[in-house]
């Protein structure tokens, strides 16, 4: 009985494990131990494709290290292995990139939504400095909280659907400006048009402020 076809798929599993480590050694995620390589010795070796039928569990554990060594001479079989060697690394190199852009995407959406929570705190304040100021009535003041509430509100639904819908950067500048012009024609419809103005004054002012404490605190 011939154990060739056997000593291939050692050999395959083998020279994979070291091709695949030699690819991803810079890159501690994508190294593999050496009881990583040995399960996938044995994985390889179990599956139908490489096993001759006649061969029986006694005989397939009684290969020896220098029969592997013998095929690892052959340079049709090295060929063979560096190819699957590649492939495997491609696909660990594939898997790894994508859990680092899942990582960093995840790190995105926390320091926005932390964004967003800060510009609000720091709006709502100006409101309440804005009402003190220029002695608001209370039902004027409670709409202009509302009105400053309800904004930040579309803003993160339309970041949402950025995320989880797939919204185009494009359509999601074009939909949050629109968002805002329609936030100040608001403000203005309540306020006239100078005590717009002077709110407007205000919120740069904070906006600004608020932006370089973020900025600080996120460092």
């Amino acid at each position: 009985m011939s154990i060739l076809p056997w000593i291939l798929s050692v050999m395959f599993a083998l020279l994979a494990a070291v091709g695949w480590q030699k690819v991803l050694n810079n890159d501690d995620k994508q190294q593999i131990s050496e009881q990583d390589r040995k399960q996938l010795v044995r994985d390889i070796v179990s599956q139908k494709e490489f096993l001759p039928q006649s061969a029986s569990l006694p005989e397939q554990e009684a290969l020896d290290v220098q029969t592997v060594q013998a095929c690892m001479s052959d340079p049709e079989v090295q060929k063979k292995v560096e190819t699957k060697a590649r492939l495997w690394a491609e696909e660990i190199s594939n898997q790894v990139l994508e859990e680092y852009k899942e990582e960093e995407q995840k790190k995105e959406e926390k320091q926005v939504s932390q964004y967003m929570d800060t510009m609000e705190d720091f709006f709502l304040n100006s409101v309440n400095t804005y009402s003190e100021e220029y002695e608001l009535e209370p039902e004027v003041s409670e709409e202009l909280h509302q009105l400053v509430e309800y904004g930040f509100e579309k803003q993160r639904e339309l970041y949402r659907q950025k995320i989880e819908e797939g919204l185009s950067p494009q359509e999601y500048r074009r939909l949050r400006d629109e968002a805002k012009a329609e936030d100040k024609q608001a403000i203005v419809e309540l306020l006239g048009q100078e005590g717009a103005k002077d709110f407007g004054a205000l919120l740069r002012e904070e906006g600004a402020r608020a932006k370089r404490e973020f900025s600080e605190s996120s460092k």
